[in-house]
């Protein structure tokens, strides 16, 4: 089997290969970190909304 010559390339540059995949690692940890924390938020302040009720409204005394 022949080798890839992206493969032979990342062979020859470990330095930066290997900050490359930490770079796409840290981007990755990232969005799914805040996907995950929108999606627990968002079922906790659901749960929270349950127990909670308005009591009243806010007008703006000035439309303007």
């Amino acid at each position: 089997m022949r080798k890839q010559i992206p493969l032979k390339t990342s062979i020859r540059q470990p330095v930066r290969t290997l900050i490359f995949i930490l770079l796409v690692g840290l981007a990755s940890f990232g969005f799914v970190s805040r996907a995950v924390e929108y999606i627990i938020l968002n079922r906790e302040m659901n749960r929270i909304e349950e127990f909670y009720r308005t009591t009243g409204t806010l007008v703006p005394i000035d439309p303007m």
